[in-house]
Formats: structure tokens, sequence, C-alpha cells
């Protein structure tokens, strides 16, 4: 597993889905945690989720998507021509 600030986890990871556990806010309310595990599809991450947080073992769990470099306007992506 490693530390990251979940901000730095999305850039890491583009497009990816990550499970991350032991998550906490710093004094500047930034979110950062455990990586858990990265995903291709949001089904099986929201599943690990579902299980890691049933378990009560891991502390706070959750689940983000990571940056899309795609542009995007108004949520639809661009695609040029």
């Amino acid at each position: 597993m490693e530390r990251l600030w979940l901000n730095e986890a999305r850039h890491k990871y583009p497009m990816k889905w990550i499970v991350a556990v032991n998550c906490s806010y710093d004094e500047k309310q930034k979110l950062f945690g455990d990586i858990y595990s990265v995903f291709d599809n949001w089904e099986s991450a929201h599943e690990l989720t579902v299980n890691l947080r049933n378990s009560n073992n891991m502390g706070d769990v959750t689940c983000t998507e990571g940056h899309d470099p795609r542009p995007q306007i108004g949520g639809f992506t661009v695609c040029p021509l």
C-alpha cells in the first residue's frame, strides 16, 4: 500500500478507479489515505469498497475516479474530428 493525497493519486492513475483505505483529512481539509487497489472498471472498485466498509477493519474507505485528461465541455468529452 502506498500513502498518497487523493488528488495526487487521481493524477498518478488517470482514467482508473482508486480504492483508498484509512482515509482522513489534514489540517487544510485535504483527503489522504492508503491506496489499496486500482481498477479499470467501476463495478469491481465499488464491490471492493462495499466489502471493505462492511468488514470494519480498514478505517474509512473511499472509491474515487482518476483524472480524465481528455478535454470536456459541460460534462461531455470533446472528441477531435
